[in-house]
C-alpha cells in the first residue's frame, strides 16, 4: 500500500459527514477521567480546544491546514472543510457539556483564541505567540475556580 502511495498517487476522497463515532469514547473517557480524579481527591478543569476552523476562512489560512489533508480519516479519504469545522464544534461542546453536567470548571479556550495565523500553524497547532496568551487564559480560569492564587509583585 505504501509502495502504492509513491508510485502512483490518487486524489483522495473527500467525506461530508455529520456522524463522529469518536464522540461517544471521547465523552465516556472524559467522564472516567473525572471520577477517578474524584476518587484521588484531584481537581479537574476541562479545557476546549482551540483551532482554525471557522465559518470562513481565507485562503491563506486553508492552505495552512495539516491535520485536515494527513489525518482525519486515513491514507485515502479526507473529510471536508466543513466536516472538520462541525467535528471541531461536536468535540468542544461535548467537553463543554460534561464539564456543566460533572460540576467542573471549564476554561474555554476555543472561544478566547483568535482564530488567526498568528495563533495557529496548522489545524490545532500554536504559534509561540500563542502559548502565552493560552498560559494566561488557563491561569485566569484556574484562578476563578481558586485552585491557585494570583501571584503578586514579590518583594
Amino acid at each position: 500500500e505504501l509502495l502504492d502511495a509513491v508510485w502512483y498517487h490518487q486524489p483522495r476522497q473527500v467525506v461530508d459527514t455529520d456522524l463522529f463515532p469518536g464522540l461517544i469514547p471521547f465523552e465516556r473517557n472524559l467522564r472516567t477521567i473525572v471520577a477517578l480524579a474524584r476518587i484521588d481527591g484531584t481537581a479537574v478543569v476541562l479545557v476546549t480546544q482551540p483551532n482554525l476552523y471557522q465559518p470562513s476562512i481565507s485562503a491563506e489560512q486553508r492552505a495552512a491546514l495539516y491535520m485536515l489533508h494527513r489525518e482525519a480519516v486515513g491514507a485515502r479519504r479526507e473529510w471536508s472543510y466543513e466536516t472538520a469545522r462541525r467535528a471541531m464544534q461536536a468535540y468542544n461542546s461535548t467537553v463543554r457539556r460534561v464539564a456543566h453536567e460533572e460540576g467542573v470548571p471549564l476554561v474555554d479556550l476555543e472561544a478566547r483564541i483568535t482564530k488567526t495565523l498568528q495563533n495557529f500553524t496548522d489545524d490545532v497547532h500554536y504559534t509561540d505567540p500563542a502559548f502565552d496568551r493560552i498560559a494566561e487564559h488557563i491561569a485566569l480560569g484556574l484562578q476563578a475556580t481558586g485552585a491557585i492564587r494570583p501571584v503578586g509583585p514579590t518583594r
